[in-house]
Order: structure tokens, then sequence, then C-alpha cells
């Protein structure tokens, strides 16, 4: 008697959540996005703080983790990835003007790779 072999399909256990995926987000966090507070109970909850030049930093939370707080920031991101073409119709208005300086590119991202030695 041979025994057949079957190819079973690797699937998640009944009632468990697949893990959400960080998917805009370039960078890892750092400790600085985050700020912790203690609850009555002795809980943490935290706070994911959110710079945009120009204006005060905002403080949005509380979350339960800061895994949480970092999904509500590449969540952000996404919507805010929906209005660039908005944008570069505002930075087209103040762009220069002069010969081979009207380029249309969008904003340049300074990676760290590139400003190294700066």
């Amino acid at each position: 008697m041979v025994a057949q072999l079957a190819i079973a399909k690797d699937s998640p256990k009944e009632g468990t959540r697949k893990k959400e995926r960080i998917e805009m987000l370039e960078r890892r966090p750092s400790e600085d996005w985050f700020v912790a507070m203690k609850t009555p109970r002795g809980g943490t909850k935290w706070y994911l703080r959110f710079m945009i030049t120009g204006m005060f930093p905002r403080l949005f939370g509380p979350f339960p983790s800061k895994r949480k707080a970092t999904l509500f920031l590449d969540g952000l991101h996404s919507r805010i990835c929906d209005f660039w073409t908005e944008i570069d119709n505002v930075r087209d208005r103040y762009a220069n003007e002069g010969e081979f300086e009207n380029i249309n590119w969008g904003p340049i991202i300074e990676h760290p790779i590139a400003t190294k030695g700066r």
C-alpha cells in the first residue's frame, strides 16, 4: 500500500486576523515620533507627533500601541498622496519661470544617502 502525499495550503487559524502592513512610509519610525502617557490605571497610551514645516506639531491619539500609531501614520500618508497634484499646482504658482528652470518636478526627497556629508 502506497501513501499519497497531498499539498496543504498554509492558512491562518480560524479567527486570527492578518497583520496589517505598512505600505506608504519610507522610513522606519523614530523614537521622537511617539509620546507615551500613563493612564490612571497604570497602562500606557501612545500619541503620534506629526509635524509640518511652518506649523506647530500635532499629537494624534491616544493609541493602544506604537504599532497602531504607526499604522495611523501610514494611512495618513496614503491620504496625503491623494492631493500631491493639488500641491504641485500651488508650487507652480511660485516656482521659478526662468529659461531652463521651469521643470515640473515633484518634491525632491532628501534621502540620507544623497545628503550624506552635509
